[in-house]
């Protein structure tokens, strides 16, 4: 029985890591392709995807999604040839990984 609930009972140390994202996905698409890819990342508490223009700045984003345990997408390329993203972005707004792809 705990009579004093300020009182600390046991302690262990934990290591945080920085999250890691794995990535299979194509180096270049054409405009308007259908493409499959895969992120495999955290899922939840706001994780989402997005492909946006590679100088776009943080926050930005167009096509996006929530991700997903399966880790597996289908996405349509942009209509805009150059240089793209796609952005794994966590739910406190930053990313923590990027693909970059070619639309040409």
């Amino acid at each position: 029985m705990l009579t004093n609930p300020t009182r600390v009972m046991a302690r262990q140390s934990i290591q945080v890591v920085a999250a890691e994202i794995l990535w299979e996905a194509p180096a270049s698409l054409a405009t308007g392709q259908q493409f499959s890819f895969s992120a495999a990342g955290p899922v939840g508490n706001g994780s989402y995807l997005t492909l946006v223009p590679a100088d776009s700045p943080a926050g930005h984003y167009e096509a996006w999604q929530w991700t997903q345990d399966a880790g597996d997408y289908v996405w349509t390329a942009p209509d805009q040839p150059g240089r793209w993203e796609l952005r794994y972005v966590l739910g406190d707004g930053s990313t923590a990984s990027s693909w970059p792809l070619i639309v040409h």
